[in-house]
């Protein structure tokens, strides 16, 4: 509930500075489009939450994320926080209005699309986004998006709403394995591999991964969609199929002997680690440039995705009947 609020509250700083936006835009007041207004919401949205995990990181909180920073948030927080906030929401459309004029348009949609893959980025490399991670993929992307927006004449093509089925379709494959292993089959094999140590039942633990899963790789895919130029979808469809089907070969062959699971960190040798990352890297420019070009290869890295998806739902159902045969009241 307390993650809610805060969410909320930042909403509400970012709809203050659309509004205000959408008035003083004089081509946005005649020519109401929806997808360019979320775009909006989302850009000023996460300019607001840059300012509070810049503020955390500054003040010690650069590990945790924004929501760990303010699990004890008291009323006075709200209003401490909130005069800034509110102050940056009313002058901020105006002043990027007035600096870039015509162009303030591809810089909010290109920065939206340059920081969601950055953060894709940053959750895949440290498992989470904090503070200094966002403030860090934050400045990265408005260089780039400023960079772009100034110096590059052409404009990017977007997905429009009439396509929005086909490159759902297109992606649907690669985000279902990432799903299936990262937010399902990881943390249920860990559970029913270590079950006499979690309190609860099975079931309830399977229904909370499941369904929290889903909804995440439905919000990932839809606002792929949304934000992302047609050429960067593909080129970002390609580039999770490839970290997908690595991150699976180097389960299955890569890592070699592993030894027992008692807590100390297992640690693989310099010239081990610089084979797997020069496998890796290898095998994801093949894949994304391979498919960029053959649809041939892009085809086959969904097949791929499928596959792996598969394997590790049957995977984890052996699993589970297994310890299920030997444990009955788990579940």
């Amino acid at each position: 509930m307390q993650n809610l609020m805060i969410f909320l509250y930042i909403l509400l700083f970012s709809l203050i500075s659309t509004v205000l936006w959408i008035c003083i835009s004089e081509k946005r007041r005649k020519e109401w489009k929806s997808q360019q207004s979320v775009k909006e919401i989302i850009f000023f949205f996460l300019c607001n939450f840059f300012l509070m995990s810049a503020v955390k990181t500054l003040l010690g909180g650069a590990e945790s994320t924004l929501f760990e920073s303010f699990w004890d948030i008291e009323v006075r927080t709200y209003i401490n926080y909130g005069i800034p906030l509110l102050a940056f929401s009313l002058i901020a459309p105006v002043v990027i209005r007035f600096l870039f004029k015509d162009k303030s348009v591809k810089l909010i949609s290109s920065f939206d699309a340059i920081i969601f893959i950055a953060l894709i980025l940053v959750l895949i490399s440290r498992g989470k986004i904090s503070n200094s991670g966002y403030s860090v993929a934050f400045i990265v992307s408005v260089c780039i998006a400023l960079l772009y927006s100034v110096f590059d004449k052409k404009e990017m093509e977007y997905i429009g709403k009439i396509e929005y089925k086909k490159y759902i379709l297109g992606m649907l494959p690669v985000i279902a394995a990432w799903v299936v292993t990262i937010g399902i089959y990881l943390p249920n094999e860990l559970y029913l591999a270590n079950y006499s140590q979690f309190s609860g039942s099975y079931g309830m633990f399977l229904a909370i991964t499941f369904f929290g899963s889903i909804i995440c790789g439905l919000a990932i895919l839809l606002v792929g969609v949304l934000l992302l130029p047609k050429k960067l979808f593909k080129l970002f469809n390609l580039l999770l199929a490839g970290i997908i089907c690595m991150g699976y070969l180097q389960i299955m062959f890569l890592n070699g002997e592993l030894k027992a699971l008692d807590g100390v960190d297992q640690i693989w040798s310099a010239g081990t680690q610089a084979v797997n990352l020069a496998i890796w890297v290898l095998v994801i420019i093949l894949i994304v440039l391979g498919g960029y070009k053959k649809e041939l290869v892009e085809k086959v890295c969904k097949i791929l995705c499928l596959y792996i998806a598969l394997i590790q739902i049957v995977t984890l159902g052996v699993r589970r009947h297994i310890v299920g045969g030997a444990n009955r009241a788990l579940f």
